[in-house]
């Protein structure tokens, strides 16, 4: 893969080659029932219409249901494997130009995703427009940090065997939540930090894990080798996967 190309081609290719890995790889990051799709779900409304953008895979449709479930994605890849677990109304569309009504919503959700909606000031605008007042907006993202212990040697390792740090391009603005949110009619509830595991247990899981990482900056050849020297460091035994999880309310 060519080096620094730019986020959307990136994106694209990525989820058209490992449609579900993010899936794959947070499912299993935690016990039965308390992992981070489980986590996100105690913020999303227990009522109402819930409009799941870049849902990707929509590992949350089964948690919702289907009769208050819509998922907006991009990749026809991941709206495949979404339609084939059952959820019901899928849409391809973009982040900044969502095909609803203002208000029509009542609970819009974002996982996974939001480092990575560009530009993210439209995104937040565009999902402020739909969500009813009074409506929820909630969303998790991975975070670099701050980690401690074991984490803390397992990211030194991983970033020394890519030679290249692990970021996305709305790292800095979701630095400062409530700033962002506010700025497109939202109020800030709450900013939780949690680090989940993801098992180490073979190499098959240690490829997975690599392959779930956006580095669009790391060529074919050098992942190739990181991957390699990472599956060398099976006696980690589990990866950090550290999450944010956002929640706010639309203005009344």
């Amino acid at each position: 893969m060519a080096e620094g190309k730019a986020w959307r081609p990136y994106l694209s290719e990525f989820h058209a080659d490992r449609a579900g890995i993010t899936e794959r790889i947070l499912e299993r990051s935690g016990d039965e029932g308390d992992e981070p799709y489980g986590w996100m779900s105690e913020r999303i409304p227990s009522e109402g219409v819930v409009l799941d953008v870049a849902c990707g895979s929509a590992p949350l449709a089964p948690r919702i249901g289907p009769e208050r479930y819509i998922g907006v994605d991009l990749s026809t890849e991941e709206l495949r494997l979404a339609a084939g677990r059952g959820a019901g109304g899928l849409v391809i569309a973009d982040a900044t130009r969502l095909p609803f009504g203002d208000g029509s919503v009542d609970a819009v959700v974002c996982s996974m995703a939001l480092q990575v909606l560009t530009p993210l000031p439209e995104a937040l605008a565009e999902a402020s427009r739909v969500l009813r007042r009074g409506g929820v907006f909630t969303a998790m993202y991975p975070v670099s940090g701050p980690l401690s212990g074991w984490d803390a040697v397992f990211a030194l390792r991983l970033l020394w065997s890519l030679r290249s740090r692990i970021g996305a391009p709305n790292e800095g603005p979701l630095r400062r939540p409530a700033a962002l949110v506010r700025s497109v009619g939202l109020r800030l509830r709450a900013v939780e930090s949690r680090c989940f595991h993801f098992p180490l247990n073979t190499r098959a899981d240690i490829g997975a894990y690599m392959d779930s990482l956006y580095v669009p900056s790391v060529g074919r050849e050098r992942y190739r080798r990181a991957r390699s020297a990472m599956e060398r460091s099976s006696w980690f035994g589990y990866a950090p996967v550290p999450l944010v999880r956002l929640s706010a309310v639309k203005e009344d």
